[in-house]
């Protein structure tokens, strides 16, 4: 198996990608008395950030998995990062109501799949089979400090 040097750039984008995707859900988290109080909404609305994340996962997981197994890779990466843009941009509308953000993280949540679905496919698909379990866990591990980043 030939190893391309843009397996190293396409490694940096799923990383990248991970990072972002898991970072975006918790950031109310740490504040919520205070984002419920300016937004003049109950912790209980703010608290559906997050939980709207992880159900837009549990819709889009089985969606992700065939399209990773029949499209591949990337035509997955760029429909995943076309519904996360969009959604992170109607998250923008937090100025007009809070209720923006809840939307917006729902929608870019059901791109989110990608991310978690991926990883051994990446390296499956890009690295040798004595490399795969480590590139494997580099493409993993980042989702956690996105959630550390984002608290």
């Amino acid at each position: 198996m030939k190893e391309y040097c843009w397996r190293w750039v396409n490694f940096m984008v799923f990383i990248s990608y991970s990072l972002a995707m898991s970072a975006y859900p918790v950031t109310f988290t740490t504040i919520l008395t205070q984002t419920a109080d300016h937004y003049d909404v109950s912790a209980f609305a703010v608290n559906w950030v997050f939980l709207c994340t992880n159900i837009g996962f549990y819709v889009s997981f089985y969606p992700t998995s065939w399209l990773i197994e029949n499209k591949g890779i990337s035509v997955c990466g760029y429909v995943s990062a076309a519904i996360s843009i969009f959604g992170l941009w109607v998250r923008l509308g937090i100025n007009t109501n809070f209720y923006f953000v809840v939307l917006g993280t729902f929608i870019s949540s059901l791109g989110s799949g990608l991310y978690l679905n991926a990883p051994a496919k990446v390296s499956e698909t890009w690295f040798k089979p004595e490399n795969r379990p480590i590139i494997t866990t580099c493409i993993a591990i980042p989702g956690h400090f996105g959630s550390i980043i984002g608290n």
